[in-house]
């Protein structure tokens, strides 16, 4: 059995539950049971997350957890520990906070980063503006939760066995919006990040984004959101390249009893040298999973709740690739520039009978273009997938 561990850091985190006064603490457990099957075999993850949150005097609070992750298949296991969410939030004034430690981060288009990140944050409220500003690392991330592969040597560390953290990144981020929009939209709001490859040596890349999202009620049932980002990846012995994305996603509230939502999402990001230089793996299907670079999607979908403790969604994605850039395949057809690349079926069911306890189906095949962009009788990929979480 392989068995990678994190630092102190995760240890000290520990320690600090008994400094906090119990009569404002709470703590928790939840256990998951996930197994998996594909093509590729049968995997099983079992995963536990203990957690623990207090107060911190009037304004203040404290949110540890870990993670004790076991995967298995029929010729191994890894085990995994790790630091979760783990951040102290402090509220100084009314519509101010500052948050510090290991916290979610997602840009607002969807095409740079998203994942847990150490770092710092803060969230105000100047003049008609909402806003934050925030500060992260992820040099003490696990590398196979972070995924950030931007460069050759990024990719040969996430295939060294024996390292264990996340390439070293710092990532600087400033977010502004209207809080309240005209009566157009629902949303208005800019992002600027900068991303800095703290590596060193001659395989380096620095990037910066710049992202625009806007949200345009149609109607009580109709709703539109638009995002564009633009960005500028600096490779180290290479000129810089501009790169663009967008997307538009559109939902319809269906005038059923069943709390239904029918949708459309059209995605794009493109440039050249690689395509759009996403930070961390933003996996653009379920059972193809590839990241937006170099990709077109266009996705339809439905999902319904028909009661308070029954969930289910259905989608289908059409995937294109641009000339330059695309994803990377092992059954692609090297000859071939055709663009389609083929369709994805998938769907799940939620079940949550009770409130600490959850169940989740998913189904899906991929159809490759065989005999167009991958290579002729490329079978198709399917996965079945199941997932309970029970809250203690």
């Amino acid at each position: 059995m392989k068995t990678h561990r994190g630092n102190a850091v995760i240890a000290l985190a520990l320690l600090l539950i008994p400094a906090v006064s119990a009569g404002a603490s709470d703590f928790g457990l939840a256990l998951t049971l996930a197994p998996k099957v594909s093509q590729e075999g049968f995997t099983l993850t079992v995963m536990a997350n203990p957690w623990f949150s207090a107060l911190l005097g009037e304004n203040g609070e404290l949110y540890l957890s870990g993670i004790v992750k076991l995967e298995t298949t029929f010729q191994s296991a890894t085990l995994l520990l790790d630091l979760g969410r783990s951040q102290v939030k402090l509220r100084p004034s009314p519509g101010t906070s500052w948050e510090f430690g290991r916290m979610p981060f997602a840009d607002e288009s969807g095409f740079v980063a998203s994942g847990l990140m150490d770092g710092a944050r803060w969230t105000g409220s100047p003049g008609p503006l909402g806003a934050s500003a925030g500060l992260f690392y992820t040099g003490l991330l696990n590398k196979k939760s972070a995924e950030i592969v931007l460069t050759a040597a990024d990719g040969a560390d996430l295939l060294d066995a024996d390292r264990f953290f996340a390439p070293p990144r710092l990532l600087a981020v400033l977010s502004g919006g209207l809080r309240n929009p005209p009566a157009f939209l629902s949303r208005l709001s800019a992002q600027a990040v900068g991303q800095f490859d703290l590596r060193g040596g001659s395989d380096t890349l620095h990037s910066q984004y710049l992202t625009l999202t806007a949200g345009i009620p149609a109607g009580a049932a109709l709703a539109f959101e638009l995002s564009a980002a633009a960005a500028l990846a600096e490779p180290s012995g290479s000129d810089p390249a501009f790169h663009a994305a967008g997307a538009l996603q559109v939902s319809w509230d269906l005038p059923t009893a069943l709390k239904d939502q029918a949708y459309l999402g059209l995605r794009a990001a493109t440039g050249a040298d690689g395509g759009f230089p996403n930070v961390t793996a933003l996996e653009q299907g379920r059972v193809f999973t590839p990241g937006p670079a170099g990709l077109a999607t266009a996705r339809l979908g439905y999902r319904a709740r028909p009661s308070a403790v029954l969930g289910a969604e259905a989608q289908a994605v059409g995937f294109l690739r641009f000339p330059d850039g695309g994803p990377a395949d092992a059954e692609l057809d090297p000859g071939s520039d055709s663009p389609w690349l083929g369709a994805e079926l998938y769907a799940t069911v939620t079940w949550t009978p009770f409130s600490d306890l959850s169940v989740l189906w998913g189904a899906g095949v991929f159809l490759p273009a065989s005999g167009g962009a991958f290579l002729p009788d490329t079978p198709a990929r399917w996965l079945l997938s199941a997932a309970a979480v029970l809250s203690l």
